[in-house]
């Protein structure tokens, strides 16, 4: 009896739904944990508000024109994780210095300027109006990226 009274106040813990159904939510206690179908992130109830606990989906931003994804390599993405954004990718890198790669989106840009080390001798620097630019210095056949960053 008393396993199912633990599973009944675990489940009774959760929900599903989007992200409007989870700001409509009338009553909301401490500990509700939402998975928002909207974003695909988990949250949690605390202290008065909605906080992510699991990262979001990859994302694969639309790329600047000219810019394009080297083949064979991780493609171009950006996901949201708690507290954070990640960014990754390879692109071509042919002429693409100083060039603007993409653009993230509201939500997922840094409240001031960000670099991120590539991995041949070049950063990709992230505005706070989400372009997301390239400081490749040479010519050379890829540019590869990963970093986070707090939002």
């Amino acid at each position: 009896m008393q396993a199912s009274v633990d599973y009944a106040a675990t489940v009774g813990k959760r929900r599903l739904g989007t992200t409007t159904q989870r700001n409509a939510l009338t009553y909301v206690e401490e500990g509700l944990r939402f998975r928002d179908t909207t974003d695909g992130i988990e949250y949690d109830y605390k202290s008065g508000a909605w906080a992510a606990v699991s990262p979001g989906p990859w994302t694969a931003p639309a790329l600047a024109a000219g810019i394009t994804v080297t083949a064979g390599r991780v493609a171009t993405q950006y996901r949201s994780v708690p507290g954070a954004v990640e960014v990754l990718g390879t692109i071509d890198g042919s002429g693409a210095s100083g060039y603007v790669l993409f653009t993230l989106p509201v939500g997922f840009r840094p409240s001031a300027e960000v670099r991120i080390w590539a991995d041949v001798g070049g950063t990709v620097q992230i505005l706070s109006n989400g372009v997301v630019s390239s400081t490749l210095t040479g010519v050379k056949t890829a540019l590869s990226f990963q970093g986070r960053f707090p939002v």
